[in-house]
């Protein structure tokens, strides 16, 4: 069973609580980086493991509505801290799947890089823009 969106109540993405396998069919995975990560959903969590510069992606296209404001809310964390990774939101207009290398279209917006000293200690919250 396909499950919709809920504009109504604010929230367009679809299966966004990873509580079932039908919220992960939601989900396309892949489409960045090199592609070996490994993502485990349990527990109404999405965790990504991957191997030295390994990367992964997940993402789904959604409908949005000229001249309306929209936010993205998530709730991320790390018992550790992380080292040489990233994280990054985007919007773009592109299927990541057909993008070569990285992808970057539109406007980065959110992101925990390691590089630019986000995310190298332990962290839990909301990750909203």
């Amino acid at each position: 069973m396909l499950k919709l969106s809920d504009p109504i109540s604010g929230n367009l993405i679809r299966g966004g609580k990873f509580t079932s396998e039908d919220d992960i069919a939601e989900w396309t995975i892949g489409g960045t980086g090199a592609g070996n990560g490994t993502w485990n959903f349990n527990d109404g969590n999405a965790n990504l493991t991957t191997p030295s510069w390994g990367g992964n992606g997940i993402y789904q296209a959604i409908q949005v509505e000229e001249g309306r404001s929209y936010q993205i809310d998530m709730y991320i964390s790390s018992t550790t801290g992380c080292s040489d990774t990233w994280f990054e939101v985007y919007c773009g207009y592109s299927d990541p799947e057909t993008v070569s290398g990285d992808y970057n279209e539109g406007e980065k917006l959110l992101s925990i890089n390691t590089w630019d000293g986000s995310g190298t200690t332990p962290f839990a919250g909301k990750f909203t823009r």
